[in-house]
C-alpha cells in the first residue's frame, strides 16, 4: 500500500508529517490520510512526495507492493459508501440521541463527509454555522457528540471523525 510506503520512508529519514506537507504544499492532515490509505495521491503529488522522502517514484512503488498483503480491512460499522450513509441516516432518525440539538448535529456531519476518504473533518464553528446553533450550544455538546455511537474519533484530532453505524444487539 503505498500509505504505508510513505510512512516507512517517512520514519526512517526522521521526518515529521508537518516536514513533508510543507515540502509538497499540501497539510500534515493530508500526508496523514495518505499514510492511513484513506487517500491515495495523485501521480503529481507522488513526484512531490518522493522528493520530499529523499526517494523515487519507483521506490515507493516498489515499497507499497511489499506492503498489499499487509493492508488491514476497515472495522465493520464505519460508514465507507453511500449504502453504509444511507443505513447511518436511518440508524441516527430510529436510534438517535433524544436531544434535538444533538441529533440535528448528527445530521449536519454528512455534509463534511469526504467521500473519498469517508473521513468527517469540520471544526465546532463551522458545524454550528451549519446546524444554525450557537458556537457555545456546540461546544457543550460535543462531548456527548463524540460519546455517542454514531461517531468515532479518527486519531487524536479533534474534530476529525469517522460516522459509525452501532452494531445492534441481539433482540433488537
Amino acid at each position: 500500500m503505498i500509505g504505508q510506503a510513505i510512512r516507512q520512508l517517512r520514519k526512517q529519514r526522521g521526518l515529521r508529517l508537518e516536514d513533508i506537507a510543507t515540502e509538497c504544499g499540501v497539510t500534515a492532515v493530508t500526508i496523514s490520510r495518505y499514510e492511513r490509505g484513506n487517500r491515495a495521491p495523485s501521480k503529481k503529488m507522488l513526484i512531490k512526495l518522493a522528493k520530499a522522502l529523499s526517494a523515487t517514484t519507483e521506490e515507493l512503488s516498489r515499497l507499497a507492493g511489499e506492503h498489499k498483503e499487509e493492508t488491514p480491512s476497515p472495522p465493520t460499522g464505519q460508514v465507507t459508501s453511500e449504502a453504509t450513509l444511507t443505513a447511518w441516516t436511518t440508524h441516527v432518525i430510529a436510534d438517535g440521541p433524544d436531544d434535538p440539538n444533538l441529533k440535528l448535529l448528527l445530521f449536519v456531519l454528512q455534509n463534511y463527509v469526504d467521500k473519498t476518504s469517508w473521513v468527517v473533518s469540520g471544526t465546532i464553528p463551522q458545524i454550528a454555522l451549519s446546524a444554525s446553533l450557537p458556537t457555545g450550544m456546540v461546544e457543550d455538546l460535543w462531548a456527548e457528540l463524540l460519546g455517542s455511537p454514531f461517531v468515532e474519533r479518527v486519531g487524536s484530532g479533534e474534530w476529525v471523525l469517522r460516522l459509525v453505524v452501532p452494531r445492534q444487539e441481539d433482540g433488537e
